[in-house]
């Protein structure tokens, strides 16, 4: 099967893909760190890259051990230029946003832990409902380079995302879009939208007060997404 996932504009090379590796730990953090400035969750809350830094780039690692992580690359210059990072396959919900689970995380990152948890499982337990008994995997991190935005690759890694996903057997892959815009192009492309929270009205389970201020506006709704695989990307991503 080929690698490539689709030709460079500027024609002198081919953006292909790879499963990522602990070796790739230093460009992992290099856009950990550009992702989070621009991370919606980050914002509300005023989080620093010092405050986050450590606890992403662990659970970053994490999804790569996972062994499903991958990442885009430009020929034309041997960079890695785009990731999903992803964790699974799982058959339990247990297993999607547990990467503070027994860590006494720093209060920010306490806060963005309980809105992903409360978006993904919370009372009405969304994954758990979904998939029953059935494996599937989850997309943590979706990360583009500057150079290359506007291009449409961020959606092209996440259909191989799930075609990397359909070969490990599972028969759903689930993504938290936070914005209206990256809603928008999961639902046109067949993504059923299980849950939407509010920013604005949402509270913290524990202290019972609205934490969240000062996102932009048009990542205000945050929305879980899935893709039954057994229907979606029935093309070789290679075609498309």
């Amino acid at each position: 099967m080929s690698n490539k996932l689709m030709t460079h504009p500027n024609g002198k090379g081919d953006i292909c893909w790879r499963r990522l590796t602990s070796d790739d730990i230093g460009v992992i953090k290099e856009m950990i760190t550009e992702f989070i400035k621009r991370e919606p969750l980050s914002i509300a809350l005023d989080l620093s890259c010092e405050e986050a830094i450590i606890w992403d780039v662990d659970h970053a690692m994490a999804c790569v051990s996972d062994g499903h992580s991958i990442c885009a690359y430009d020929t034309s210059n041997d960079q890695i230029c785009g990731m999903a990072l992803t964790t699974g396959p799982h058959t339990t919900q247990k297993c999607s946003n547990n990467w503070g689970e027994g860590l006494e995380l720093p209060p920010k990152m306490a806060q963005i832990a309980r809105v992903l948890e409360f978006l993904s499982n919370g009372p009405d337990k969304m994954i758990a409902t979904k998939v029953g008994d059935s494996k599937f995997m989850k997309a943590e991190y979706l990360m583009v380079g500057d150079n290359y935005t506007r291009l449409g690759l961020g959606w092209v890694l996440i259909k191989k995302a799930c075609e990397v996903a359909k070969e490990q057997g599972c028969k759903y892959f689930f993504g938290e879009c936070t914005s209206t815009f990256s809603t928008k192009i999961f639902k046109n492309h067949g993504a059923e939208i299980l849950k939407t929270v509010d920013l604005a009205v949402y509270k913290d389970p524990i202290s019972g007060e609205k934490v969240l201020k000062n996102y932009p506006e048009s990542h205000r709704y945050i929305s879980l997404c899935c893709f039954d695989l057994r229907t979606s990307f029935t093309t070789n991503i290679s075609r498309l």
